[in-house]
This record gives C-alpha cells, sequence and structure tokens, in this order.
C-alpha cells in the first residue's frame, strides 16, 4: 500500500491494481502543481467523496 497526500484532504492511495483518490481537489490546491495533476490521476480506478465542500468536490466531473 502506497499512500501520497495531495494537499488539503486530497490522498492517492495505491493497493496492488487500485488507485482510490480520496477528495480529489486539485484545480487551486496550493500544495499541488498544475504540472504534477496528470500523475496524481494517472490510474484512478475509485474516488472516494467525504463531503460536498468546494475543496472536496470541484474537479469530480475533470477527474471522473
Amino acid at each position: 500500500m502506497n499512500i501520497i497526500w495531495l494537499g488539503h484532504g486530497s490522498f492517492r492511495i495505491e493497493i496492488e491494481d487500485q488507485i482510490l483518490l480520496v477528495d480529489p481537489w486539485l484545480t487551486g490546491n496550493p500544495m499541488l502543481e498544475e504540472s504534477n495533476y496528470d500523475t496524481a490521476l494517472d490510474g484512478t480506478t475509485q474516488i472516494l467523496v467525504t463531503h460536498g465542500h468546494f475543496d472536496h468536490t470541484q474537479d469530480l466531473i475533470m477527474v471522473a
């Protein structure tokens, strides 16, 4: 298992061939440079959203 913090409440969790994004806020996230968006999203198999605040849901359409 590999857990990568993407900033704020966003995480990328890798378990074997499964990749889970938790609250994938990319746009405007001060801890994640735009040049790293593709790496953060690469191979995503599931998305988990914990609640509806903009900084947890803003990029859901793009990610999905």
